[in-house]
């Protein structure tokens, strides 16, 4: 080999070994690199917390119970305690302790559709009524001419026009008026009465004149003043009610009518009361049985009609009284049902799907004022159509937790370590315990799903952190081979090289140490 030839030789031995030496370093990297992902891992894997089969003891409890005769308690807690009363009893326990007992209250609650309409009722009733009218007089003077025929015949002409005297019957209707007309008790003289110019008027005299001539006669109309309706002693007063009036339709209501073909009278009696006549009001003085009506309003809601309930009334059963006086106990003093609404009588019971429910005058109204109905947009509905919702209450029993808590002694009379009796501060008697274990099922059920799931999660974390490690091994295992593989490479291009570096030598030497 030429000296040019293993000059080349050797550069390129040399270029081969540096690329060697290049990838070997890059191994070496890639190598390290791969180390810090183990250890990674391997951090990674000290931090996983291994789950922990839970214990069944660890959800079972010992649970205290006993029983009074008369109601069960259960202790719910109790704890230690050093108190000492002025008589020496020592109590070593506070307990709280509960009971299920059945307690009698109210509830309130809405009907979110009580379909409240007005509901008038008659009653039919008789009133005795007395009429007294008054009368007034005006005095009058007319020229009276007798005249007598030949025959004994007596006639009378007032202005030339023949007149007839009719006498008054006593006790008269006319004879009555013409007495109070005159603030009179009675008459010593004969009353007669007879028309002038279409006018009745009275004549108070001893005797008609029976002999002929012309004589001035003093006489009276008698008029009505006014007329005076009294009801037990009590004055009445009649007003027409307008037809097209609210009281007028109402009345129409009750009594299931169309329409009166007579006038309809209100008149409020001594108590306030007010009542209703059609009868023709009589005008002469007299007393008569006048035909009245009381109109009631109520009220219906849905197919369920409101009754009025009162204190002591019979016609509110015991059972109401005592649902209503709970009532009041419990929402009286917040704006519910109250005793004052009770005893006026505005307090309404109606049923509802079987069920009794109360409430008052003024959520009725509410309901019943209130309502959203259009007439003109809803001509298919009525007001007791989109109403709000009602205010109503009930009174039913309930179960209730009674929980108390008090000072108690408490003794292990076995010596097993549970307590065998106890003596609360509040009862003079020593009940037995009864102590019973346990075991919150469902609790204990959830922590072994919670355990099977975080060991599920663990395997799981742990089986990708080992495939994870066993590629990263599996890379390594490949570097290193390959690594061993450029050490064997580079160990065979060092001793090309040292062979090509001698034959250089040698051709150094013998070119340029010829002439040695």
């Amino acid at each position: 080999m030429g000296m040019a030839a293993s000059q080349a030789r050797y550069l390129g031995l040399t270029a081969r070994k540096t690329n060697v030496e290049y990838e070997g370093q890059q191994i070496n990297q890639a190598r390290t690199a791969l180390g810090n992902q183990s250890a990674a891992l391997w951090n990674q894997m000290l931090g996983l917390s291994i789950p922990t089969v839970p214990s069944i003891t660890d959800y079972t409890t010992l649970t205290y119970s006993f029983s009074d005769g008369i109601n069960n308690y259960t202790i719910t807690d109790m704890q230690s305690v050093d108190k000492k009363e002025t008589d020496g009893t020592e109590y070593n326990k506070l307990v709280t302790y509960k009971t299920l007992t059945t307690v009698y209250k109210g509830v309130e609650s809405t009907n979110s559709n009580p379909q409240v309409q007005h509901v008038f009722t008659p009653t039919n009733l008789v009133d005795k009524l007395k009429t007294d009218v008054q009368y007034k007089k005006t005095d009058s003077s007319d020229p009276l001419t007798t005249a007598v025929d030949g025959e004994g015949n007596v006639s009378y002409t007032i202005g030339g026009n023949a007149v007839t005297f009719n006498e008054i019957a006593e006790g008269s209707p006319e004879y009555i008026a013409y007495l109070k007309a005159n603030n009179l008790t009675e008459l010593t003289d004969k009353l007669y009465s007879y028309e002038v110019d279409g006018q009745t008027k009275f004549l108070s005299i001893a005797e008609l004149p029976t002999t002929a001539g012309t004589s001035d006669i003093a006489s009276q109309i008698i008029s009505k003043e006014s007329v005076n309706y009294t009801i037990g002693g009590n004055a009445v007063t009649f007003t027409e009610v307008d037809s097209s009036s609210d009281e007028y339709k109402n009345y129409l209501t009750a009594n299931k009518l169309d329409k009166l073909t007579t006038p309809l009278y209100s008149y409020q009696t001594s108590e306030g009361e007010t009542k209703y006549t059609t009868a023709t009001l009589p005008t002469t003085d007299g007393t008569v049985d006048l035909n009245s009506e009381t109109i009631t309003m109520g009220y219906r809601l849905g197919n369920s009609e409101a009754k009025v309930c009162l204190p002591g009334d019979k016609n509110t059963s015991l059972v109401d009284q005592e649902a209503i006086k709970q009532i009041i106990n419990d929402f009286g003093k917040d704006g519910g049902i109250t005793q004052a609404m009770f005893e006026a009588g505005e307090v309404y019971r109606y049923e509802k799907n079987g069920n009794v429910y109360y409430t008052t005058k003024t959520e009725l109204e509410d309901c019943w004022n209130k309502s959203k109905h259009d007439e003109q947009e809803y001509s298919i509905s009525s007001k007791m159509d989109f109403q709000p919702s009602l205010t109503h209450y009930y009174a039913t029993n309930l179960d209730e937790v009674i929980t108390s808590t008090d000072y108690a002694i408490m003794d292990d009379a076995s010596g097993s370590g549970r307590y065998a009796n106890i003596k609360l501060k509040n009862m003079s008697t020593k009940f037995n315990l009864k102590a019973e274990e346990t075991t919150n099922q469902a609790a204990y059920n959830d922590a072994m799903n919670q355990y099977n799931y975080d060991l599920t999660k663990y395997e799981k974390q742990m089986s990708d952190i080992n495939a994870k490690t066993s590629l990263i091994q599996e890379q390594d295992r490949t570097l290193e081979l390959r690594l061993k593989q450029l050490e064997t490479e580079q160990k065979a291009l060092t001793t090309e090289m040292d062979a090509v570096k001698g034959v250089l030598q040698k051709n150094v030497e013998s070119t340029f140490g010829t002439f040695k």
